[in-house]
């Protein structure tokens, strides 16, 4: 997971690089939201883990576990038509409200199209534990991606082609993942497309609950601060997001062993390791930040972000807590209770209501209010797991239980 996000960063630097100025700007804005296009993959990717993990004890794994992956190829086909359609359909007001070729917005659709197959197939190896299949193509959703935009761009530097290479590395990427769904598949186990997608749709509402509050203390920077603060504030956003992403391996290693019919105390013991291992490399990143010299910054971004460096350990503490958030909420939808996005959704609307009302707002004051607020959000989601935790088991068949509560 650390060198898929590497590898998603040498893309944008290699976009920006290769693109003109204005265009640049245009591609990252248009892969910001397929960010959140994206959300399906990974409601996909858990539905299908959970499913997988509750049925281990019900019978063979290579019948159950395959049939179970193998089974949510079709409704993850029809979720991934679905999506592309809302794109399409979103495509011409995008592109005037962001100043780019309609063209270039259009391209959306084939780009988030695969996605949720992408996410059954990583489902179906994460509930199976099958680690190689879910690295192989954790990696190649990366790494096809950075190919053949590098490729359209090397042909045609224009936003248009970078989206075209974004479409042809997803659709690349969609096809490994059929191939691996096949190629463990026995026997589809059938899934209600009801079902499917009342599971699908409150789990893509409770991870965009975590994109909803990671993203709301650099709205309200921009919008509270001058612009100059407000350039020192997205850089420590951007330390905080690339603590948060690399940590979210955590989530992805503990989710099968929390939706399983484990004991109760083992659940537990999983749960309560992963958390800690998340503060420990939080607390450790935060080290590491205060110890960076003010030389390495100013000479990697410039002279004019020394004022953040040392503001740097606490953005890195709030990528830790939401972190931390992200790992409780999967904790609770392992479980099937998907509650814990209204938590963080109540969160972020505590937040922006903080932020936006705070006296003389600073770059410090700003990431410490977006830091204690996120903090308590942990507090209350760790309290809730925790009791989630000592119930017998998930159900196996029907909804999660608390996910239409959401």
């Amino acid at each position: 997971m650390t060198l898929a996000t590497l590898i998603q960063y040498v893309l944008q630097v290699a976009a920006a690089r290769r693109l003109p100025t204005g265009d640049f700007g245009a591609f990252g804005s248009l892969v910001a939201l397929t960010v959140v296009g994206a959300v399906p993959l990974f409601a996909v990717q858990a539905v299908t883990a959970r499913r997988i993990a509750v049925s281990r004890d019900a019978g063979p794994r290579t019948r159950i576990g395959t049939g179970i992956g193998i089974g949510m190829v079709d409704p993850a086909l029809r979720c991934g038509c679905l999506v592309a359609a809302v794109a399409a359909v979103m495509a011409l007001p995008v592109a005037s409200f962001l100043h780019l070729p309609l063209t270039a917005a259009l391209l959306m659709a084939p780009a988030l199209a695969p996605l949720p197959l992408v996410g059954a197939a990583l489902g179906s190896a994460q509930g199976e534990r099958r680690h190689g299949d879910f690295i192989v193509l954790y990696v190649a959703y990366s790494l096809t991606r950075l190919v053949f935009v590098v490729a359209a761009l090397w042909a045609l530097p224009t936003t248009t082609s970078a989206m075209a290479g974004l479409a042809v590395g997803s659709l690349a990427t969609g096809a490994l993942g059929w191939w691996i769904l096949h190629r463990h598949g026995t026997g589809a186990t059938q899934v209600a497309p009801s079902r499917f997608g009342r599971d699908v749709l409150f789990t893509s509402l409770a991870l965009l609950s975590v994109l909803v509050l990671a993203s709301t203390d650099l709205l309200v920077a921009r919008h509270r601060l001058s612009a100059a603060d407000s350039d020192l504030y997205a850089l420590g956003s951007l330390a905080a997001r690339a603590v948060f992403w690399l940590l979210q391996f955590a989530a992805v290693a503990a989710y099968a062993d929390l939706a399983s019919r484990a004991p109760a105390a083992r659940r537990r013991a999983t749960l309560l390791s992963g958390f800690a291992l998340i503060l420990v490399l939080g607390a450790l990143g935060a080290a590491v930040a205060a110890v960076l010299p003010a030389r390495v910054v100013t000479t990697m971004i410039g002279p004019q972000y020394a004022a953040v460096v040392a503001l740097l350990p606490l953005f890195a503490v709030l990528g830790s807590a939401l972190a931390a958030a992200q790992y409780l909420l999967m904790a609770g939808v392992a479980r099937g209770r998907g509650r814990g996005g209204a938590v963080l959704a109540v969160a972020a609307a505590v937040e922006a209501a903080a932020l936006l009302l705070m006296s003389g707002p600073t770059v410090a004051r700003l990431a410490a209010m977006a830091t204690l607020v996120t903090s308590l959000a942990v507090v209350v989601l760790l309290v809730s797991d925790l009791r989630l935790l000592t119930a017998r088991t998930a159900a196996v068949a029907g909804p999660p239980r608390g996910l239409e509560q959401w």
